[in-house]
């Protein structure tokens, strides 16, 4: 396949949005005006190279770029067979062998793609694996690695590499308690009805929404553990930390906040390096604190429904998705605690001098006859048809960046953002002025004919990648 780098008027785009274009390049044996292009990130933990992978119908081709996105290795082949709709994760072997896994919508049957950009093939096929009476739960990528996790209906979490052989390798299995209905990774009616566990996985370097902070069940992956989250109904957040080197587990309870007014019935957390950030509210009163593992509280803000909020950087906002995706006042503390009665969240992000948090709650809202909740549901997935005779779109499940940019999942969220310095002290003076994905999505509000969405993090930047139908043009832009 033929592909040449051409140039397209992004400076002034880059001028008002701050953000830089990377690359640029053409493929003219993609059909024009056909949506149903894949488009794949894979960075290399250890190296910092690149790998772009686009897709088409039976196309497939592969670039490899260096820390410097000169290209360095190409490769072309025939895609995966259309059943395998749904990417998992991927693994890095050799420096110039890049495999993405994918799964049948049933979630019963595996595929790969595997990418070797020293000889320029691609090689697809079927992986000899099963389930053994589990549900699918979550995948996690790190150090060119790929592990996924599973549960069984007696609440057993069994953790599988997927090797150079191309094959998976059972590695552990956890016993988490089966009698604490909180702590259960999937119900026994869930069991049977269900593709996979009710799981959100969490990337704490980039802005997540209320609703998806919210969810009750959370992983999060920080230099090389995994950190599971489980909300009990009314005492405290259960931690379990898997370390993947050592393949240990450990629990951590950390208790929630108590009310000065009454108790509270509403509970959320969300964890930060080693630190774990709760909520707790009610309709008189809400508590912020921010503890270690061991339960010390570092930092507590406190706040009455008579009071003004004065840890808060921004004014009360309501937010509506739908229909119309409008943002607005909220006056007074006490209509801001009254909305976030149900389903409150917390969300963290490092600033450059400490750390933004968000914190509210949404409430699910009826249009047209069709609810929208939060984020409660299962792993990440978007893949359907495209409507135009080019069969499945796929996108990375696995990837939890686009999956933070594209949540619009709750249809009313009420949140403030606060500024907190390394010290969990509030910055009165500073001024929220929105986060990188705001930048993003104004950009792209530019844009037109374009498909194939990615956001990801590669080298400790954040970069927004799309094909545009029309151009028939590959993008990368870092923010």
């Amino acid at each position: 396949m033929k592909s040449f780098l051409c140039c397209l008027p992004f400076f002034i785009s880059s001028i008002l949005y701050s953000q830089e274009s990377i690359l640029n390049f053409q493929k003219l044996d993609f059909q024009r005006q056909i949506r149903n292009v894949e488009n794949y990130s894979l960075p290399d933990d250890k190296t910092n190279n690149l790998a772009v992978i686009l897709a088409q119908k039976d196309k497939i081709a592969g670039y490899l770029y260096n820390t410097h996105f000169e290209k360095i290795g190409e490769a072309s082949g025939i895609q995966l067979k259309n059943k395998y709709s749904e990417t998992i994760g991927h693994i890095v072997s050799h420096k110039t062998n890049y495999t993405l896994v994918y799964r049948t919508i049933s979630q019963k049957k595996f595929g790969y793609i595997s990418i070797n950009f020293k000889t320029g093939k691609i090689t697809t096929d079927e992986i000899e694996f099963a389930f053994d009476r589990e549900k699918y739960v979550e995948t996690i990528n790190f150090d060119n690695r790929m592990i996924m996790m599973s549960v069984t209906k007696g609440n057993a979490l069994i953790l599988r590499e997927f090797t150079s052989d191309l094959l998976f390798k059972k590695i552990a299995t956890f016993q988490l308690d089966a009698e604490d209905k909180s702590q259960k990774l999937i119900n026994k009616i869930e069991f049977f009805f269900s593709k996979s566990a009710r799981v959100v996985k969490i990337d704490n370097r980039i802005p997540n929404t209320v609703s998806r902070a919210s969810t009750a069940r959370k992983m999060y992956l920080q230099k090389g553990k995994v950190y599971l989250t489980f909300e009990d109904e009314e005492s405290q957040t259960v931690l379990k930390i898997i370390d993947l080197a050592s393949l240990s587990l450990i629990t951590k309870n950390i208790f929630y906040p108590k009310g000065k007014i009454s108790e509270f019935k509403n509970f959320n957390s969300f964890i930060y390096g080693e630190n774990i950030f709760q909520m707790a509210s009610s309709k008189e009163e809400m508590i912020f604190q921010v503890k270690n593992f061991e339960n010390d509280i570092i930092k507590e803000y406190y706040v009455a429904q008579e009071n003004e909020i004065t840890f808060k950087n921004t004014p009360i906002l309501k937010y509506n998705s739908l229909p119309n995706k409008k943002k607005k006042e909220i006056p007074t503390t006490n209509k801001f605690l009254k909305k976030i009665a149900s389903n409150i969240g917390v969300s963290v992000i490092e600033d450059d001098n400490g750390f933004l948090i968000t914190l509210g709650g949404y409430k699910i809202t009826n249009y047209g006859g069709t609810s929208y909740s939060g984020a409660e549901g299962g792993p990440d997935i978007s893949s359907f048809s495209s409507g135009d005779g080019g069969g499945h779109i796929s996108f990375p499940a696995y990837n939890a960046v686009l999956s933070s940019f594209n949540d619009n999942s709750s249809s009313e969220t009420v949140y403030i953002n606060s500024f907190l310095n390394k010290s969990f002290n509030h910055i009165k003076e500073k001024e929220f002025k929105g986060h990188i994905f705001d930048r993003i999505k104004k950009y792209r509000e530019e844009l037109k004919w374009i498909v194939a969405e990615d956001v990801f993090i590669h080298n400790g930047k954040t970069y927004f990648s799309f094909w545009s139908t029309k151009e028939q043009t590959y993008s990368l832009i870092q923010f």
